[in-house]
């Protein structure tokens, strides 16, 4: 057998993306999740090392009085306390005309309802089965409000919108 023969047999591409999925889940915690509907995808990274797991409709609704597609994940997550799943747009979302009615959905970790997730217009080029937007899932500190008379001095101070311009000095 020929070395061009053994190479093309041999899938370097597949090997390494299964080799990172095994890695990766060796190395991370699980989020509990439950499908609601029998075709639901378990949400998954595309790469080794991605931030994001890409989230996949499997129902979509047209609202045509708010000018909205609602897509339905039909997945339920459990996510642990002092954490959050945020979701936003895929990098794609520009060729399908998609864009965020929200900007970023946050699912915070007492929520176990129905993902969806809505995009305005109803001229999006997503369908049911394609992967429509990313979750990743961040730490999130607890706070509180506490309020003051005066709050602390810094070299920004009340500038705001375009304070610093667009150019680079």
């Amino acid at each position: 057998m020929s070395d061009n023969k053994r190479t093309s047999e041999f899938d370097f591409d597949k090997f390494i993306k299964e080799f990172g999925r095994m890695a990766y889940e060796h190395e991370s915690r699980p989020i509990k999740f439950k499908k609601l509907l029998p075709d639901a995808v378990t949400p998954t990274h595309a790469y080794y090392g991605d931030a994001g797991f890409d989230l996949t409709a499997v129902g979509k609704k047209i609202d045509r009085t708010n000018r909205c597609i609602i897509y339905n994940i039909g997945i339920a997550v459990e996510i642990p306390l002092g954490y959050a799943m945020f979701i936003f747009p895929r990098s794609s979302a520009y060729k399908h005309d998609a864009l965020m009615a929200n900007c970023v959905g946050v699912i915070d970790s007492g929520y176990r309802g129905d993902i969806h997730v809505i995009f305005k217009g109803l001229d999006v080029h997503y369908n049911v089965g394609d992967r429509i937007a990313q979750a990743v899932i961040l730490k999130v500190d607890p706070f509180y409000f506490k309020e003051v008379k005066e709050l602390s001095r810094s070299s920004r101070g009340e500038n705001g919108l375009g304070s610093s311009g667009v150019k680079n000095n």
